[in-house]
């Protein structure tokens, strides 16, 4: 099983964006000839709008392939 680690970092959650980072990754490995086995996703940052924090939300996901 080889793994590959994606993480994404927003000032502002867009999920349809991390959705396409992440779809066309395993779009590349499939057309190498891989098969995707899992999608694992970590814990993500959320920091208030108000926070000195200019990147507020960040997820990692691991993709699981053979």
């Amino acid at each position: 099983m080889k793994t590959k680690f994606i993480r994404v970092e927003q000032k502002i959650a867009d999920t349809e964006a991390i959705d396409e980072i992440v779809n066309k990754e395993i779009a590349i490995l499939e057309a190498q000839g891989f098969s995707i086995k899992d999608v694992r996703l970590s814990v993500g940052r959320d920091a208030w709008e108000d926070s000195d924090i200019e990147v507020r939300y960040s997820v990692s996901m691991i993709l699981l392939y053979d």
